[in-house]
C-alpha cells in the first residue's frame, strides 16, 4: 500500500513540475514578446521615427559590410529582404502578422537585440563582424528589413521605402562596385608586369602563340594589337573575369590610361564606370607578389 501512496505522490509530482515548468516558458516567451512590443508600440511612447531610423542604420551597416565583400550575393540578400517586406507589409493575414511578431520577437526581445555589431565607434567592420558566418549577417539583416516592414504595417511607424526604385538603384550601383574593382585589378596587374619588365629572369614573362606574355598566380596578360594605344588584355583567374587596359603617350610626354570591361576574346569593349580614382582601393586581394599596389602609377 505504501508504494502506490508514493508512485501517486511521484507522478503527481511530476506532472506538477511539467506544468510549472511549461507555465514559465510560456511567461516567459510572452515577456520577450511584450517587451519587444511595449518597446516599439507603446501609446505613450513618442520615438517611433528614432526607432526606424535605428533600424534603417543597423541595415545600413549590414548592407555595407556585405556589398563591399560580394556585390552580386549581396544583390540576391536584399531580393530576399524584399519579399520577406512585402509578405510583412500586407500580403498576410492578421493573424500571421501576429505569428511573425512572436518568432521575431522571441529572436530579437529589445532593439538591441538587432545589432550584431556591438563595438566600439571606431572598431571596422570588417573587424567586428568579421568572426560571423555570412549567413548570420545576412539573415539578420534580412530579419530587420522584415520588422522594419512589419511595423508599418501595423502602423507603428511610416516607411517610405520604394523597393522597385531602390532595386533598380542597387542592380545599378553593384555594377559600378564591379566597375571599381575592375579598374583597380587592371592597374594592379598591369603595374606587375611593368616591375617585371625590368628584371629579364623574372619567371612570369612568357611567350606563346596566343600573344601570352605575362603569367602569375593570379592573372595572366596578353598583348593586344591597336594602330595608336598600348593594349593589353587581362584575365583574372580569382574572379574568372576580363579586362582591357590601354595607354596612350600625347607628342607633349603626357600620358592617358583607360579601362575596359571585356571577354575572353577580348574582342568587347564596355568603359568602365568606376566609383573611386584610381588611387583609393576598394578591393584587397591575396596577392603575395604585390608589395604597396598604389604607392605609385606606371609609367
Amino acid at each position: 500500500m505504501e508504494w502506490l501512496i508514493f508512485g501517486l505522490l511521484f507522478v503527481a509530482g511530476f506532472i506538477l513540475a511539467r506544468l510549472t515548468s511549461r507555465s514559465s516558458k510560456d511567461k516567459k516567451n510572452k515577456l520577450f514578446a511584450e517587451s519587444a512590443t511595449q518597446l516599439l508600440h507603446a501609446k505613450d511612447n513618442k520615438h517611433e521615427a528614432d526607432k526606424l531610423l535605428l533600424l534603417t542604420t543597423l541595415c545600413r551597416e549590414l548592407a555595407n559590410y556585405m556589398i563591399r565583400r560580394d556585390p552580386k550575393r549581396f544583390l540576391a540578400v536584399y531580393k530576399k529582404g524584399r519579399a520577406a517586406a512585402e509578405m510583412a507589409n500586407g500580403t498576410v493575414s492578421g493573424e500571421s502578422k501576429k505569428a511573425l511578431l512572436k518568432m521575431l520577437s522571441d529572436k530579437y526581445p529589445f532593439l538591441s537585440n538587432f545589432d550584431i555589431v556591438q563595438v566600439r565607434d571606431y572598431v571596422l567592420y570588417e573587424d567586428a563582424l568579421s568572426h560571423f558566418p555570412p549567413e548570420d549577417i545576412e539573415q539578420t539583416y534580412i530579419d530587420i528589413v522584415q520588422f522594419k516592414a512589419l511595423g508599418n504595417s501595423l502602423k507603428w511607424w511610416y516607411d517610405i521605402t520604394d523597393f522597385e526604385n531602390e532595386e533598380d538603384h542597387l542592380g545599378r550601383y553593384v555594377q559600378r562596385i564591379e566597375d571599381t574593382i575592375l579598374q583597380q585589378k587592371l592597374h594592379l596587374a598591369i603595374g606587375q608586369y611593368y616591375d617585371s619588365r625590368n628584371n629579364e629572369n623574372d619567371s612570369h614573362l612568357e611567350k606563346d602563340a596566343y600573344g601570352k606574355i605575362f603569367d602569375c598566380s593570379w592573372f595572366a596578360l596578353h598583348r593586344l594589337s591597336h594602330k595608336m594605344e598600348n593594349r593589353y588584355g587581362i584575365y583574372f583567374k580569382d574572379t574568372d573575369n576580363y579586362g582591357i587596359y590601354s595607354s596612350f603617350i600625347y607628342d607633349d610626354g603626357r600620358m592617358s590610361e583607360s579601362y575596359y570591361r571585356s571577354d575572353q576574346s577580348f574582342d568587347l569593349e564596355e568603359p568602365l564606370d568606376a566609383l573611386l580614382e584610381i588611387n583609393q582601393t576598394l578591393f584587397s586581394g591575396p596577392y603575395p607578389e604585390i608589395g604597396n599596389p598604389f604607392s605609385q602609377t606606371p609609367l
